[in-house]
């Protein structure tokens, strides 16, 4: 197990339902962790995606961004969704090379569903 306290984790996909769990565990192992929002870094966009990275240098990342939609767009759009959220993953990837990040963490999915649905 990794010791997490003071190290800064930057997760991206942070507001979705995993990032939500992650960001909470996160913060009870004492890492020093930010999750950008939407609005504020889009990471289709690598010149966005290395803008984040100057502002929050991280330690660790953990890629949970995606492209996603509900149940129907993932049936209609499938090859559009995988092909948004490898971009997504690249660019992350991307600004971790030559940056001294220790690890990085990229779960790949297209869509996830709480346990009720």
């Amino acid at each position: 197990m990794v010791d997490l306290k003071g190290k800064y984790v930057l997760v991206c996909g942070a507001s979705g339902m995993t990032g939500k769990m992650v960001m909470k565990e996160l913060d009870l192992a004492g890492a020093m962790s930010y999750g950008p929002p939407h609005s504020e870094f889009n990471l289709i966009d690598d010149r966005q995606v290395c803008d984040l990275f100057n502002k929050f240098p991280p330690d660790y990342v953990i890629n949970l961004a995606g492209y996603n939609g509900s149940i129907d767009t993932n049936h209609k759009q499938p090859a559009s969704i995988f092909g948004e959220t490898v971009t997504i993953c690249m660019n992350v990837m991307n600004q971790c090379v030559g940056r001294n990040v220790l690890k990085v963490v990229t779960p790949l999915t297209s869509c996830g569903y709480p346990q009720h649905c």
